[in-house]
């Protein structure tokens, strides 16, 4: 909620100061006295100040809303949820907290997905959990791709993939990255509590996520979920799997 709420602050920071600027403007052009030849003018420049705050004050809006909509614990239960929707309203509270982080986003979200069995509030924690996970393993920046896509020949599935350009993960600890342990420096300087407790969702939820690493080449994170209308994933929830090297 930390990395949330300094996000929210330095993308409300941007309107909030330009609505000022043209606010001050405004007031120091209604203070002047113009010939009546120069007030029409005077009078488009006003409207166009006008016109900015109002603009201003409806991109503070959507921030916020969105805001709103995702720490908003979902009432619903599960029920059918639109992944890309999910995604991109995770992305609009963390983008300001990655780009700061010099984390270039990079999406290829797949249209007319079929939506999954879960709720909102969950794949919202996941999704933040796998962006900010993907920012501490690039502590100097790197590139960040996120990708939906409909998976098997009947579409019952659908994958979220999280890509990083980050140090990789060791090949002998590939195996614990789900457990809730003290990580190592390679994968970011954090603890792996927030993996743990993805994975926990996600099977939860009656999906599966698997990980594929190489050292200095980035780490790949694959959630998959079952679709709202198609049956459920087999549970594995005693094991943790990683994917083969290069597959």
């Amino acid at each position: 909620m930390g990395y949330i709420a300094a996000s929210v602050a330095h993308e409300l920071n941007d309107p909030l100061t330009a609505i000022s600027g043209y606010a001050q403007l405004g007031i120091k052009e209604s203070g002047k006295s113009y010939p009546p030849q120069e007030i029409p003018n005077t009078l488009r420049t006003a409207a166009e100040y006008f016109r900015n705050i109002e603009k201003e004050l409806q991109r503070s809006k959507n921030i916020i809303k969105k805001m709103i909509s995702f720490v908003r614990y979902s009432q619903t239960g599960d029920g059918a949820v639109d992944v890309n929707q999910v995604v991109g309203d995770t992305l609009s509270i963390v983008r300001h907290h990655l780009e700061m982080n010099k984390v270039e986003l990079l999406t290829q979200l797949q249209p007319e997905l079929s939506p999954v069995r879960g709720d909102t509030q969950r794949l919202q924690q996941v999704f933040l959990n796998m962006l900010l996970n993907a920012q501490k393993a690039m502590p100097n920046g790197g590139k960040l791709n996120i990708e939906t896509r409909q998976h098997d020949a009947n579409g019952r599935k659908i994958e979220v993939l999280f890509s990083d350009t980050g140090g990789g993960i060791l090949p002998e600890n590939l195996d614990k990255i789900f457990e809730p342990l003290p990580s190592t420096e390679a994968e970011g300087q954090s603890t792996r509590l927030d993996l743990s407790i993805t994975y926990d969702i996600v099977k939860q939820l009656g999906g599966e996520i698997k990980v594929k690493s190489e050292v200095g080449a980035g780490t790949t994170f694959l959630i998959s979920l079952p679709a709202a209308d198609g049956s459920s994933l087999e549970d594995k929830a005693n094991s943790r799997p990683a994917l083969p090297k290069g597959g």
